[in-house]
C-alpha cells in the first residue's frame, strides 16, 4: 500500500513530513540535517484507514479523508489541534484536495464529488457537485493551477 506524505516547510524550526495510516493516525515528523526522522505527533483521527492527506496553500491546515466518510481538519499552527471533524458521505470518502484556503473537494466510493466551503471550519457547507454513474469510484483528484479544470481518477 501507498500511504500520502506531504512535506510541511517551515520558518521557525525544522520541516516536517505528514503521513497518514490504515490504523486511521496522522503523524508529523521532523526532519533534522542530520540522518534521522523524529516523531513529534501523532493522533487517531480516523476509525479505519486514512485514505487521503492535502494541506491548504497557505499551509495553515491539514486534511484527512477516510474510510469512515468523515473528513478531519487541523490548524498547523496550533499544534495540530482538531478544528473540525465532519461527515462527508454515507461511504468511504477516497480523495481528497484543497482548491484554496477555503474550498476542498472530496470524491467518494460512490463515484461523488462535492465542494466544501470552510471560511467557517466547525460548520462547513456541502455543494454535490456532480455524481458519475457509469464510472470506476474516484480514487485521486487534482487542479489546475491557474483554470478552473479537476483532473480525477
Amino acid at each position: 500500500l501507498l500511504y500520502p506524505v506531504r512535506y510541511l516547510p517551515s520558518q521557525t524550526k525544522a520541516p516536517c513530513l505528514l503521513t497518514v495510516t490504515t490504523e486511521g493516525y496522522l503523524k508529523a515528523a521532523q526532519i533534522f540535517s542530520e540522518p534521522k526522522i523524529g516523531t513529534i505527533y501523532e493522533t487517531k483521527s480516523h476509525v479505519g484507514p486514512v485514505t487521503s492527506l492535502d494541506i491548504d496553500p497557505m499551509v495553515r491546515f491539514a486534511l484527512t479523508a477516510g474510510e469512515d466518510s468523515m473528513l478531519q481538519l487541523y490548524d498547523l499552527n496550533d499544534h495540530f489541534r482538531s478544528v473540525s471533524k465532519f461527515c462527508g458521505y454515507h461511504s468511504s470518502i477516497t480523495a481528497s484536495k484543497f482548491l484554496d484556503g477555503f474550498t476542498i473537494l472530496t470524491g467518494s466510493s460512490a463515484k461523488n464529488l462535492r465542494s466544501w466551503d470552510i471560511r467557517s471550519p466547525e460548520d462547513p457547507k456541502c455543494t454535490d457537485l456532480k455524481s458519475f454513474k457509469d464510472s470506476s469510484l474516484i480514487t485521486s483528484l487534482d487542479v489546475h493551477a491557474s483554470r478552473p479544470i479537476v483532473v480525477l481518477g
